[in-house]
Parts: structure tokens; C-alpha cells; sequence
């Protein structure tokens, strides 16, 4: 029986994985070591670990690829099912990236979204629990209007959003105010960019608030592998390079603060 290649993805807030058969993200609240390490030793049972994503050196001594690797070889296995795209934007928790590619697919430029938080899955997570409501309220919401909010920086949005609490402004509207800020930025990568048809990865694909607002902007595409995209690419990199690469050295975690800085 051949041994599965199983994808795992480090981010910044979250660890995501592809076996071949399913995949998941899961929030890993600024401490990556504890999933992979109950993870990783379950994955090594079933066959090959292939380790993507920044911070993964500094964390595990397991066959590794960067991060713009798995993001190439999975759009090179999903551009037939959907189609030619001119850019990839990753939109996770607390960064938005766009990859603008060439004809060949490849990535040609990186683009990446300023420093601030107020437009970032995280922040919008993390409003969700000040209003007491969850993920799944706000995917429900069907009203259009939004409140407007200020996208300068962290502060002021989340000054904006309990000003408007305090009025007593629906959550829906204010919800979508939120979801409309994560989309106009990922529309300046867009702008800056140049491109015309983008692919949506990332952990806020699950998030319908923005995405009905981005649609209306955007020629957009979002694969089913969109929650753990280069997890998947890391799972097909292996596939290709063969079982005989791999090496499990007998200490595999690196030993480090557990947590992100």
C-alpha cells in the first residue's frame, strides 16, 4: 500500500492540512507547536509530512517547500477545473498577500497589504466576539446596507464599531461595514496589481460577508481547497517527488518558544 503525502501549512494564525482524501484549518491561537505537535505524530503514522509556510523552520526538521512552491504547484493542479486566473490573493487572519502571476502561472510579483489589522480575518474574529455572535450569524446576514467604518487603522475601526454599538446599530450593518473593509482591501492589491481575475485562498474564503462585497468588485474564483491551498500544494509536491526523498530525523520539533512573536 502506498504511503499518503500529507500537506501541512504553518500560518500565522492557523495550521491547515491535506491528506489527500480531506483537509481542515484550525485556529491555533498563537501557539502552532501544540497542534503540530499532537498532529505531526499522527500524520507520520499514515506516511509522508511535507511542511510549508514561514515560521515552519523554527518549528520542525521535516521535508519542507516555501510557501510560494505550494502555492504554484496547487494552482498548476486547480487552473483546469476554474480556469486561467492573473493573480492568488491569500487572505488569512492577520495578513492579506496577492501573488500576481505570469502567462506560464508562475509567480511573478508579490504583493502584500500594509501592516494594519482592521481589514484582517483576525480582527473581524475577534469583533464577532465582542458582539457575542458567531461566524455562521454573520454568513446569514442578508441585508445590504453596511455602516460605514474607518479603515485607517485598528483603532479607529474598533472606536467606530462601538460608538456604533453604543447607538445601538443592528450588528448586521455593522457586520458588513467590517466585511466591506476587508474587501476594499483586498482591492488595493487588486488596483496596485493590475490584475482583472483573481483566486481566493485563505482562511477568510469562509467569510460570505466579504466575499458578497468582493464579488461586486472583482472577477473572483474560490477553489473548495481554498481553507488549506497550500497544504494542498504542499500534499502534490510530494506526490510528485516520490516517498524515497523523505527522511524522518529522530527528534522533529525544534525546540523554541511555542508561540508566534
Amino acid at each position: 500500500m502506498d504511503s499518503k503525502n500529507i500537506g501541512v501549512c504553518v500560518g500565522s494564525s492557523s495550521i491547515s492540512y491535506y491528506d489527500g482524501i480531506k483537509g481542515e484549518n484550525i485556529s491555533h491561537h498563537g501557539n502552532p507547536t501544540e497542534i503540530l505537535k499532537e498532529l505531526i505524530p499522527r500524520f507520520l503514522k499514515d506516511g509522508n509530512v511535507i511542511v510549508t509556510g514561514r515560521k515552519a523552520k523554527k518549528m520542525v526538521r521535516l521535508s519542507q517547500i516555501p510557501e510560494v512552491e505550494a502555492t504554484e504547484v496547487a494552482y498548476d493542479v486547480l487552473k483546469d477545473k476554474h480556469g486561467v486566473v492573473d493573480g492568488i490573493v491569500s487572505a488569512g487572519g492577520e495578513n492579506f498577500m496577492l501573488y500576481k502571476l505570469n502567462k506560464k502561472g508562475s509567480i511573478a510579483e508579490i504583493y502584500t497589504g500594509n501592516k494594519c489589522a482592521s481589514g484582517t480575518g483576525e480582527f473581524f474574529l475577534q469583533q464577532l466576539k465582542r458582539m457575542g455572535v458567531s461566524l455562521d450569524f454573520a454568513n446569514s446576514i442578508n441585508a445590504d446596507e453596511a455602516y460605514e467604518l474607518s479603515s485607517r487603522c485598528t483603532v479607529f475601526c474598533k472606536s467606530d464599531c462601538t460608538h456604533a454599538l453604543n447607538k445601538c446599530v443592528p450588528k448586521e450593518l455593522i457586520l458588513n461595514g467590517l466585511g466591506k473593509v476587508m474587501a476594499e482591501k483586498i482591492m488595493e492589491l487588486v488596483h496596485k496589481s493590475g490584475v482583472k481575475r483573481i483566486m481566493l485562498v485563505g482562511g477568510t474564503a469562509r467569510n460570505k460577508v466579504m466575499i458578497k462585497y468582493l464579488q461586486k468588485k472583482v472577477d473572483l474564483v474560490i477553489p473548495d481547497e481554498a481553507l488549506f491551498f497550500e497544504a494542498f500544494g504542499a500534499h502534490i509536491w510530494g506526490k510528485r517527488n516520490g516517498a524515497s526523498i523523505f527522511e524522518v530525523p529522530d527528534e522533529i520539533f525544534v525546540e523554541s518558544p511555542s508561540s508566534f512573536s
